[in-house]
């Protein structure tokens, strides 16, 4: 009796695969133009919300030394520049590990079809590194900020606060 359980459970998850798919399809095809991207990217945040999620992002201390009323307009200015690229690039790191995410929720079980377990492995591997790339961008930029920025980007942040969502 175990097969069939099994396979009954299985069929219902590709069905909600599929509907959630068409669901993503159906509407995005009745969005305008214009729209189309903001609907994927609210889409994707929905359905992959962890890769997006940064503790360790390098905008809070940077948006921490901004708060810095004593910091020089010069400073500053190469401050903001610092956060305009790092959260750019951590951007693109973002959406690597999102696009995986959400592939693997979309992809029929692996059960043992060595085929799909690879290509399972293969996005898991995809997610670890970009999240250690998104860990070495953290720490390349932490210290350009201390190189700008100096005591001021040594001390920690005052307030445990979270990035803005883009």
């Amino acid at each position: 009796t175990g097969k069939p359980r099994r396979s009954s459970i299985e069929d219902l998850a590709a069905a909600a695969r599929a509907q959630v798919a068409a669901g993503r399809d159906a509407v995005g095809a009745s969005v305008s133009d214009g729209g189309k991207a903001a609907f994927t990217a609210a889409w994707k945040r929905a359905l992959a919300p962890k890769a997006y999620a940064d503790s360790k992002d390098a905008v809070i201390r940077i948006d921490a030394v901004l708060r810095d009323p004593a910091l020089s307009a010069a400073t500053r200015a190469q401050v903001e520049s610092l956060r305009t690229e790092h959260a750019a690039a951590h951007a693109v790191l973002d959406e690597r590990i999102a696009d995986a995410m959400v592939e693997q929720a979309l992809a029929p079980a692996a059960n043992a079809d060595p085929e799909r377990i690879g290509t399972m492995l293969r996005r898991d591997q995809t997610i670890a590194e970009t999240r250690f790339e998104r860990a070495e961008l953290n720490a390349r930029t932490l210290r350009r900020l201390r190189a700008i920025a100096g005591e001021a980007a040594a001390a920690e942040p005052k307030v445990n606060a979270a990035p803005a969502a883009p």
